[in-house]
């Protein structure tokens, strides 16, 4: 095997780390004069490493695909490519609380039990974050609970989680991962 005589930085979504890891494993395979240079983030802050921060990246590859005109066009972008997209979903392992139990109707009732904890990813930082509050606003009205959203948000069992939340609800760390 050559030593890599390229260096291609790549700032993603975390979301994404398994998935890019497989990729570059492959891209590898037949390039290795490229050493690949992956950096998970939130996708506004992977973004904030090029426009704020000032830094090389070869690739973005955003969970948003709106930040990068609203965040990099005209100076740092004058194009991209949607190439996937994916739902916004409740995650949790059979060790989480009340798992045998939990439904599309009665997911909010839990959450707001003693002692379940549930985990969504920084809104400022990351779109999984604030698309998770803006579908608790949505679920407000669809279940016509005044106050749910803030009750959610504002619940002991809420937190603002880095990395993998999927992780810690395999590991039991947490019930449930929005």
């Amino acid at each position: 095997m050559s030593t890599p005589q390229k260096r291609l930085p790549i700032f993603h979504a975390g979301a994404l780390t398994a998935t890019i890891a497989r990729i570059n494993a492959e891209f590898n395979k037949k390039h290795t004069d490229v050493e690949i240079l992956p950096e998970p983030a939130g996708s506004a802050d992977a973004v904030r490493r090029i426009t704020e921060q000032k830094r090389e990246c070869g690739i973005l590859i955003s969970a948003d695909y709106n930040l990068i005109s609203k965040m990099m066009f005209p100076e740092f972008a004058d194009w991209y490519i949607i190439f996937a997209s994916d739902e916004i979903v409740l995650c949790y392992s059979d060790i989480s609380k009340y798992h045998d139990e939990i439904n599309p109707s009665n997911w909010h009732e839990i959450f707001r039990r003693d002692g379940v904890t549930y985990g969504l990813h920084d809104p400022q930082l990351d779109p999984g974050g604030y698309r998770v509050l803006m579908v608790w606003q949505l679920a407000e009205r669809f279940y016509r609970i005044p106050g749910l959203y803030q009750r959610l948000f504002n619940s002991p069992g809420c937190g603002v989680f880095p990395g993998n939340l999927i992780a810690l609800c395999e590991s039991g760390k947490l019930d449930y991962a929005c």
